[in-house]
């Protein structure tokens, strides 16, 4: 299994929202799903991007 960079920048990008957002009070069970959301969410326009990109050739 190999991690995309796009998928580790993606994780740096929310675990670092996520920590400036519980510190500003937002509660952890709405700022941890949508850490986790955000990660599939990237993974899941890549592989489409992926898909796409390979029709083309």
């Amino acid at each position: 299994m190999t991690v995309r960079i796009a998928t580790a920048v993606a994780l740096a990008l929310g675990l670092a929202a996520a920590a400036v957002a519980i510190t500003h009070g937002v509660p952890v069970s709405i700022v941890l799903p949508a850490a986790v959301l955000a990660l599939l969410v990237v993974e899941y326009l890549f592989d489409r991007l992926e898909v796409a990109l390979s029709r083309e050739h």
